[in-house]
Protein backbone atom coordinates (compact mmCIF):
# COMPACT_ATOMS: atom_id res chain seq x y z
CA UNK A 1 0.00 0.00 0.00
CA UNK A 2 1.58 3.55 -0.77
CA UNK A 3 1.92 6.11 1.72
CA UNK A 4 -0.33 8.95 1.77
CA UNK A 5 2.54 11.47 0.79
CA UNK A 6 3.90 9.42 -2.03
CA UNK A 7 0.57 9.71 -3.46
CA UNK A 8 -0.07 13.51 -3.34
CA UNK A 9 3.09 13.92 -4.47
CA UNK A 10 2.20 12.09 -7.82
CA UNK A 11 -0.50 13.77 -8.43
CA UNK A 12 1.46 17.13 -8.01
CA UNK A 13 3.98 16.09 -10.62
CA UNK A 14 1.61 14.52 -12.90
CA UNK A 15 -0.17 18.53 -12.75
CA UNK A 16 3.15 19.88 -12.89
CA UNK A 17 3.73 18.21 -16.25
CA UNK A 18 0.47 18.53 -17.85
CA UNK A 19 0.80 21.99 -17.11
CA UNK A 20 4.27 22.22 -18.68
CA UNK A 21 2.96 20.72 -21.76
CA UNK A 22 -0.01 22.72 -22.36
CA UNK A 23 2.15 25.52 -21.44
CA UNK A 24 4.50 24.52 -24.53
CA UNK A 25 2.20 23.73 -26.95
CA UNK A 26 0.17 27.38 -25.95
CA UNK A 27 3.83 29.31 -26.66
CA UNK A 28 4.65 26.90 -30.11
CA UNK A 29 1.38 27.68 -31.43
CA UNK A 30 2.13 31.61 -30.67
CA UNK A 31 5.21 31.62 -32.37
CA UNK A 32 4.18 30.11 -35.35
CA UNK A 33 1.50 32.91 -35.50
CA UNK A 34 3.69 35.32 -35.29
CA UNK A 35 5.71 34.07 -37.82
CA UNK A 36 2.53 33.68 -40.01
CA UNK A 37 1.83 37.27 -40.20
CA UNK A 38 5.22 37.94 -40.29
CA UNK A 39 5.30 36.26 -43.84
CA UNK A 40 2.23 37.14 -45.14
CA UNK A 41 2.89 40.87 -44.85
CA UNK A 42 5.95 40.70 -46.36
CA UNK A 43 5.29 38.56 -49.01
CA UNK A 44 1.60 39.21 -51.43
CA UNK A 45 2.19 36.25 -53.54
CA UNK A 46 3.52 32.70 -53.32
CA UNK A 47 3.26 29.22 -55.28
CA UNK A 48 5.16 26.70 -55.23
CA UNK A 49 4.27 23.66 -57.62
CA UNK A 50 6.06 20.15 -57.85
CA UNK A 51 5.39 17.96 -61.05
CA UNK A 52 6.03 14.62 -61.78
CA UNK A 53 5.46 12.66 -64.83
CA UNK A 54 3.32 9.30 -64.60
CA UNK A 55 6.83 7.45 -64.87
CA UNK A 56 8.57 9.30 -62.24
CA UNK A 57 11.20 10.65 -64.64
CA UNK A 58 11.21 14.28 -63.95
CA UNK A 59 10.10 16.64 -61.84
CA UNK A 60 10.57 20.51 -60.95
CA UNK A 61 10.25 22.70 -57.77
CA UNK A 62 10.58 26.38 -57.06
CA UNK A 63 9.08 29.38 -55.84
CA UNK A 64 8.16 32.47 -57.44
CA UNK A 65 7.08 36.05 -55.64
CA UNK A 66 5.59 39.08 -56.48
CA UNK A 67 8.14 41.58 -56.14
CA UNK A 68 11.36 38.88 -55.89
CA UNK A 69 14.57 39.73 -58.21
CA UNK A 70 15.32 36.10 -58.55
CA UNK A 71 13.24 33.29 -59.31
CA UNK A 72 15.72 29.89 -60.09
CA UNK A 73 13.80 26.97 -59.92
CA UNK A 74 15.30 23.75 -59.63
CA UNK A 75 14.70 20.73 -61.39
CA UNK A 76 15.85 16.88 -60.66
CA UNK A 77 15.96 14.71 -63.97
CA UNK A 78 15.69 11.14 -62.12
CA UNK A 79 19.39 11.38 -60.36
CA UNK A 80 21.08 14.62 -61.84
CA UNK A 81 19.94 18.14 -60.62
CA UNK A 82 19.31 20.55 -63.55
CA UNK A 83 20.59 24.03 -62.32
CA UNK A 84 19.12 26.84 -64.38
CA UNK A 85 21.10 30.03 -64.96
CA UNK A 86 19.25 32.51 -65.92
CA UNK A 87 15.13 33.04 -66.23
CA UNK A 88 13.83 34.56 -69.29
CA UNK A 89 10.04 34.64 -67.46
CA UNK A 90 9.03 36.65 -64.54
CA UNK A 91 6.13 36.24 -61.97
CA UNK A 92 2.99 37.56 -63.52
CA UNK A 93 4.07 37.27 -67.43
CA UNK A 94 2.28 35.85 -69.64
CA UNK A 95 3.65 32.64 -72.14
CA UNK A 96 2.41 30.00 -74.33
CA UNK A 97 3.49 27.40 -75.38
CA UNK A 98 7.14 26.68 -76.86
CA UNK A 99 7.92 29.83 -75.42
CA UNK A 100 11.46 29.57 -73.49
CA UNK A 101 11.57 30.09 -69.78
CA UNK A 102 15.00 29.87 -68.38
CA UNK A 103 18.16 28.24 -69.83
CA UNK A 104 19.85 25.57 -68.03
CA UNK A 105 24.08 25.60 -67.41
CA UNK A 106 26.10 23.76 -69.22
CA UNK A 107 27.58 21.25 -66.77
CA UNK A 108 24.39 20.38 -65.94
CA UNK A 109 23.19 19.73 -69.41
CA UNK A 110 26.38 17.44 -69.74
CA UNK A 111 25.62 15.44 -66.30
CA UNK A 112 22.60 15.05 -67.49
CA UNK A 113 23.52 13.80 -71.16
CA UNK A 114 26.29 11.85 -69.26
CA UNK A 115 23.76 9.77 -67.54
CA UNK A 116 21.56 9.66 -69.53
CA UNK A 117 24.23 8.02 -72.55
CA UNK A 118 25.14 5.52 -69.12
CA UNK A 119 21.07 4.62 -69.26
CA UNK A 120 20.95 3.32 -72.46
CA UNK A 121 24.21 1.53 -72.22
CA UNK A 122 23.76 -0.27 -69.57
CA UNK A 123 19.80 -0.74 -70.77
CA UNK A 124 21.55 -1.93 -74.07
CA UNK A 125 23.71 -4.34 -71.93
CA UNK A 126 20.92 -5.52 -70.54
CA UNK A 127 18.93 -6.56 -73.37
CA UNK A 128 21.89 -7.96 -75.01
CA UNK A 129 22.14 -10.45 -72.12
CA UNK A 130 18.38 -10.97 -72.02
CA UNK A 131 18.79 -11.85 -76.05
CA UNK A 132 22.22 -14.16 -74.92
CA UNK A 133 19.82 -15.91 -72.19
CA UNK A 134 17.01 -16.28 -74.54
CA UNK A 135 18.77 -17.72 -77.09
CA UNK A 136 20.39 -20.42 -74.98
CA UNK A 137 16.67 -21.13 -73.69
CA UNK A 138 15.19 -21.99 -76.39
CA UNK A 139 18.55 -24.29 -77.19
CA UNK A 140 18.14 -25.70 -73.96
CA UNK A 141 14.29 -26.03 -74.43
CA UNK A 142 14.88 -27.98 -78.08
CA UNK A 143 17.78 -30.26 -76.84
CA UNK A 144 14.82 -31.09 -73.82
CA UNK A 145 12.36 -31.81 -76.45
CA UNK A 146 14.86 -33.97 -79.01
CA UNK A 147 15.59 -36.17 -75.46
CA UNK A 148 11.99 -36.58 -74.97
CA UNK A 149 11.00 -37.47 -78.30
CA UNK A 150 13.92 -40.20 -78.75
CA UNK A 151 12.89 -41.04 -75.25
CA UNK A 152 9.46 -41.71 -76.64
CA UNK A 153 10.45 -42.91 -79.97
CA UNK A 154 12.47 -45.71 -78.32
CA UNK A 155 9.64 -46.59 -75.87
CA UNK A 156 7.02 -46.91 -78.61
CA UNK A 157 9.33 -49.16 -80.37
CA UNK A 158 10.15 -51.00 -77.41
CA UNK A 159 6.24 -51.21 -76.83
CA UNK A 160 5.58 -52.64 -80.27
CA UNK A 161 8.47 -55.17 -80.04
CA UNK A 162 7.36 -56.19 -77.08
CA UNK A 163 4.11 -56.75 -78.38
CA UNK A 164 4.60 -58.37 -81.19
CA UNK A 165 6.76 -60.72 -79.74
CA UNK A 166 3.65 -61.84 -77.40
CA UNK A 167 1.67 -61.79 -81.14
CA UNK A 168 4.37 -64.29 -82.12
CA UNK A 169 4.44 -66.79 -78.70
CA UNK A 170 0.38 -66.88 -78.61
CA UNK A 171 0.54 -67.81 -82.23
CA UNK A 172 3.05 -70.28 -81.67
CA UNK A 173 1.19 -71.54 -78.85
CA UNK A 174 -2.16 -71.63 -80.98
CA UNK A 175 -0.50 -74.29 -83.52
CA UNK A 176 0.33 -77.38 -80.98
CA UNK A 177 -3.63 -77.01 -80.20
CA UNK A 178 -4.85 -76.57 -83.98
CA UNK A 179 -2.51 -79.71 -85.24
CA UNK A 180 -4.72 -81.80 -82.47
Amino acid sequence: MRKPGKRMASVIVSIAAVCVMTGGIGYQAAVSGAQTDSTENSVKAQNTDQQESTDGSFSEEGTTQIGTVSQMPEFTVNAVTMTVEEVYASSGDTVSKGDALFKLTDESMEAAKSYYEDAISDAENTLKTAEANLASGKLSAESTKQDADLTAQTAADSYQAQVDALDAAVEEKKKPMMRR
